[in-house]
């Protein structure tokens, strides 16, 4: 059998980075009580780049069953609601809460303050080029 030593590997460095970018981005949210992913949806949401359950679980590219809990636990948090969806009786559209809208500015200064963070790892050209390239890997059908 060929070895594959792990640091070669490049799945290895992009979970690796994943999970430390995600490990920092979280210590910044842990005052807040919300998780990263429950920003990823309560932002989706907010931005309308994704308002239904289906729509969040293709944008965010997450399990549909992990996606209604993190649903759920947001009701709880009352930062989101479920409310009729008009062009579709069978499925609900999310929207923030009024409690949602006031704790969504210190998230989204979070997540700046993130991505200040990893972006002073690296040189213009450098972000450009990851930017590319994670787009290009993340649209992918792997």
């Amino acid at each position: 059998m060929k070895k594959h030593a792990t640091k070669d590997s490049l799945g290895y460095w992009l979970c690796r980075s994943a999970r430390k970018l995600d490990k920092f981005f979280q210590n910044y949210l842990s005052d807040l009580n919300i998780t990263s992913n429950e920003y990823a949806i309560l932002n989706s949401v907010y931005t309308a780049e994704s308002t239904t359950p289906s729509e969040i679980v293709n944008f965010l590219n997450m399990d549909k069953g992990y996606v209604t809990r993190q649903i759920v636990n947001l009701e709880r948090k009352d930062l989101i609601k479920r409310i009729e969806n008009e062009s579709d009786r069978r499925s609900y559209c999310l929207e923030l809460t009024a409690k949602g809208e006031a704790v969504l500015p210190d998230l989204v200064e979070c997540s700046f303050q993130t991505n200040k963070q990893l972006k002073a790892l690296l040189t213009e050209k450098e972000q450009a080029s990851l930017l590319r390239i994670l787009t290009k890997v993340g649209n992918s059908d792997i």
